[in-house]
């Protein structure tokens, strides 16, 4: 058997090798030309084999993010067909690949230490589009160029199906993720979505780590304190029923983090603060612990004391606050992330 590897839409340029290229018996393979599947590392016991891909140029308009903006992420392919002695077809499948410049854009994106910029993307995409800025509650956006997929209704019911949530915590967390309201035409049912209230559930299909990223509110002059807290109180309910009913069996929505860009930073130090999940915020203005003991406390009359509210934890992580909060300067063009000041203010 012989495989023939060919590229689709190339950019750039790049060279294969049966083995690293500094080795001494490596061997350049030509593009379009079919090589016996033992010159390629093939284990017959595993079914696998392997090839170096060595970057020689890079694709243009792959420098910046404000490149990438403006051109999009080339849709590049290399394609395997494996073939018999009679050259007839036996299987075939292709991978993406894009040669970059090492001090480039997505070099600093998809590194396993770089998830603060993953994160501030995903906090950009849940605000929707630039046209959306003026409207309340837009639909948040997904992105094919930073691999940032929106995580649909159906994958995450079959999640909450997979373990085990109850019919009620699964209507409640899928009506308040896609923002389902009450009718107010239908009285039969409440629904649990929260006007104003938007999130994004987001998973990063290169690394496969989710970012719930909540989106900032709009009009923040005539919203009132009092909504104002119920969009805080419906953060902490939230991220309280992710971590409980799906975070705590086995991790299945892989390294969960909270993102937010301005108010939408905000929410997600309150997600924090019901879940215990680490937040990363973006030009998020100081605010007061008065605030946040508004939010998450009350005094109940008829046991003469302040009480949590929605969600028990929540006070006691105040006292370790600092530890769950990553706070970031955001500059979108050029793009750039600074440290931030913590936004969280002491009433001491």
């Amino acid at each position: 058997m012989k495989l023939k590897f060919e590229l689709v839409d190339a950019r750039g340029k790049i060279r294969l090798w049966n083995m690293p290229e500094k080795a001494s018996l490596a061997i350049q393979l030509k593009f379009g030309l079919a090589y016996p599947v033992c010159d390629l590392n093939y284990d017959r016991k595993t079914g696998t084999g392997s090839v170096w891909v060595e970057a020689v140029s890079a694709a243009s308009g792959t420098k910046t993010k404000q490149d990438i903006d403006r051109h999009g992420r080339p849709n590049m392919y290399i394609s395997g067909k494996l073939i018999n002695a009679g050259k007839q077809l036996l299987a075939s499948d292709k991978v993406k690949y894009l040669p970059v410049e090492t001090e480039s854009f997505y070099p600093q994106y998809v590194g396993p230490e770089n998830r603060k910029v993953r994160n501030a993307v995903a906090a950009i995409l849940v605000n929707g589009t630039p046209s959306d800025l003026e409207t309340n509650a837009v639909s948040p956006v997904e992105s094919r160029d930073y691999a940032q997929k929106l995580v649909t209704k159906n994958e995450l019911l079959k999640l909450l199906v997979t373990v085990g949530a109850s019919p009620i915590r699964r209507k409640q967390i899928l009506e308040m993720v896609y923002y389902e309201l009450t009718d107010i035409l239908e009285t039969s049912e409440r629904a649990f979505g929260v006007e104003s209230f938007r999130v994004g559930l987001y998973r990063d299909y290169n690394s496969g780590d989710y970012t719930l990223a909540f989106q900032y509110w709009r009009h923040d002059q005539s919203m009132s304190n009092s909504w104002k807290r119920f969009l805080r109180q419906s953060s902490v309910g939230l991220a309280a029923l992710l971590e409980r009913e799906i975070q705590s069996t086995k991790n299945h929505l892989q390294d969960l983090q909270f993102a937010g860009m301005g108010t939408g930073g905000e929410l997600a130090i309150f997600g924090s603060l019901g879940s215990g999940i680490l937040a990363f915020t973006y030009n998020t203005v100081t605010f007061s612990e008065e605030q946040i003991l508004k939010a998450i406390t009350t005094y109940d009359p008829k046991q003469k004391k302040v009480v949590e509210l929605p969600q028990a934890g929540s006070l006691e992580r105040m006292g370790t606050i600092r530890l769950l909060i990553r706070s970031y300067h955001l500059e979108e063009t050029p793009f750039r992330i600074f440290p931030g000041e913590f936004p969280i203010e002491s009433s001491h």
